[in-house]
């Protein structure tokens, strides 16, 4: 009974640590941008 209850948790998390792994990504990228434009 702790196999399907866990398979619909980890369905719940997938989007929530996509999002935050792409926004972590985006993050860091726009970081770079800012400190190369601060830089140049």
């Amino acid at each position: 009974m702790t196999a399907p209850h866990l398979k619909s948790g980890l369905r719940a998390l997938l989007p929530v640590l996509l999002v935050a792994v792409l926004g972590t990504l985006l993050i860091n990228v726009t970081r770079e941008t800012l400190a190369d434009r601060i830089q140049a």
